[in-house]
């Protein structure tokens, strides 16, 4: 793959664990972009407000900025 392959995976995903997200980054390469968050699992919140949380949307939130600022650059 020769570009940017953006990887957004639950950490309390039980449908396919999040060990299965890093081994396609290990694949794939280093243009892959992960992010583990713990704030779902597969289609379902795991959101409990607290300080962990709160660390966890702010990566969140930089992440998808990253991508939606490396989107823009392909155009």
């Amino acid at each position: 793959i020769n570009f940017p392959l953006w990887i957004l995976h639950g950490k309390h995903d039980r449908a396919v664990p999040y060990t299965e997200a890093l081994h396609l980054k290990s694949l794939l390469g280093p243009k892959t972009k992960l992010l583990v968050t713990g704030l779902f699992g597969h289609r379902d919140l795991a959101l409990r407000f607290n300080f962990t949380a709160l660390k966890e949307i702010v990566l969140l939130v930089i992440f998808i900025g990253r991508f939606l600022r490396a989107l823009e650059q392909t155009k």
